[in-house]
């Protein structure tokens, strides 16, 4: 079965060890649970890398489930998104999620055109999830923002978004699949 991946049997000194079944699948929704909270209610943006994580492991009918309102491409995120999410849902949205495949710096310039026109339409609130640990992005990342990648980015964007006349007092980032 492809959602399981089983490590070898190796043979040595008259034993046999042998690993445990590692269910792929599973881990990957259990990071989808995990987020749950974060979804209730929320217009959730994936961007082109994420998206083969959604549809190969969580399935988009899945990430409905845990109560999200709708699920857009980041890369062509409009306002009219944000339009069709509350006809959907029949109240405003006031948070947006967003799942990204990429560096963090790779996203930046869609994720504040988001938030740049998601802000004044009554959107409060944005968490932002990598499929990466936040170890791992300190040493892909640029050298301005490799002690504390995370925290570095949020204020970057936040400072963007105030420059921008935007609010932005908004959530934090979160490593999705770690």
């Amino acid at each position: 079965s492809l959602a399981r991946l089983v490590a070898p049997r190796f043979e040595g000194g008259g034993s046999s060890v042998m690993a445990a079944p590692f269910d792929l699948i599973g881990e990957s929704q259990r990071s989808l649970f995990e987020s749950a909270g974060e979804l209730m209610g929320a217009l959730v943006y994936i961007d082109e890398p994420f998206s083969q994580l959604a549809r190969d492991a969580w399935g988009i009918k899945q990430l409905l489930g845990t109560g999200a309102v709708n699920v857009c491409r980041l890369e062509t995120a409009a306002a009219e998104d944000l339009l069709r999410s509350q006809v959907l849902s029949a109240e405003p949205i006031a948070k947006v999620v967003v799942f990204t495949g990429r560096l963090l710096h790779d996203s930046y310039a869609d994720i504040v055109g988001l938030l740049a026109w998601c802000a004044p339409n009554g959107v409060r609130s944005c968490a932002i999830f990598t499929t990466m640990a936040e170890e791992t992005y300190s040493a892909l990342s640029p050298p301005q923002m490799s002690l504390y990648p995370f925290e570095s980015f949020r204020e970057k964007l936040l400072s963007q978004l105030r420059g921008m006349g935007v609010g932005g007092s908004g959530g934090g980032e979160g490593s999705g699949a770690q």
